[in-house]
């Protein structure tokens, strides 16, 4: 079998959420969504992130004003 893919596992298609027909018949595909941003350690810096840009927007007004003009 040298030279040929035995299999493969896919999680980003080119035109998601539609996932071409032809990957799906496949024996050798394992599909997936694609969900690795779908973690606690992500959901937990997108949460640190936002607080941030919140605290930063209320608590330091002068740096606003310099980004809004």
């Amino acid at each position: 079998m040298q030279g040929e893919v035995a299999g493969d596992g896919l999680d980003v298609f080119e035109n998601e959420p539609d996932v071409p027909s032809e990957l799906i018949a496949l024996d050798n595909v394992v599909l997936s969504p694609h969900r690795a941003v779908h973690t606690e350690e992500t959901l937990m810096c997108l949460v640190e992130l936002v607080m941030g840009n919140l605290e930063a927007f209320y608590f330091f007004p002068q740096i606003n004003l310099y980004f809004l003009l």
